[in-house]
């Protein structure tokens, strides 16, 4: 069942998705969210050391873990892009190249996470919050949150930005058009956040 929070009207009357749930996400032999992600858990369940870390941190291990969602969890009457509601169908929460002492890593949150830290951040004074915005992972710093652009009567629909502490919001990371394809380009890093780097 859908919490409140998603059952906001994002989608307009006259939207229709081009392809549906069931078609896309159900088969989860070819969801291609569900198949990178579980990839990382079995490669990375036991903590290791990724390579862009081992001059400048040797011997620091990071790890990835995730907890499932219960059977039964109904996500088709969402207005969420496909890859994030096929996230949330198949996982409750996941935790992505994370560090033991918490210096490191991705908290992928869960829908009731993603809710209350949405609403909290609307209500901070200097937010920069704007309609369809939902707020999908925050980094172990505290200092950057993951959002999914929700609103589909935007152009960015579906397209993913990373926050920056204290910056206005034309200086946010830009350069994901979907939450998949910034999973991609995180996971190939093993953890780096190569936006900082560009």
């Amino acid at each position: 069942m859908m919490i409140s929070f998603f059952r906001q009207k994002l989608v307009t009357d006259s939207y229709t998705p081009q392809y549906s749930f069931k078609e896309l996400y159900m088969n989860t032999q070819s969801n291609p969210v569900i198949d990178i992600l579980e990839e990382v858990f079995r490669n990375w369940t036991n903590p290791r050391t990724p390579g862009f870390m081992r001059d400048a941190y040797p011997g620091k291990e990071l790890l990835a873990k995730c907890t499932y969602t219960l059977p039964g969890n109904n996500l088709t009457d969402s207005s969420l892009p496909a890859d994030v509601a096929s996230f949330w169908t198949k996982f409750h929460k996941a935790e992505l190249f994370k560090s033991r002492e918490r210096i490191f890593g991705l908290d992928l949150l869960s829908i009731w996470e993603s809710e209350s830290r949405t609403d909290s951040w609307k209500k901070e004074v200097y937010s920069s919050y704007v309609v369809g915005d939902i707020v999908i992972g925050a980094f172990i710093s505290g200092l950057q949150m993951l959002i999914v652009r929700c609103d589909v009567d935007s152009e960015d629909y579906g397209s993913v930005v990373i926050t920056e502490f204290d910056a206005p919001r034309e200086d946010w990371v830009h350069h994901f058009s979907t939450f998949y394809d910034f999973l991609v380009k995180f996971i190939e890093g093993e953890g780096k956040s190569f936006w900082e780097y560009r």
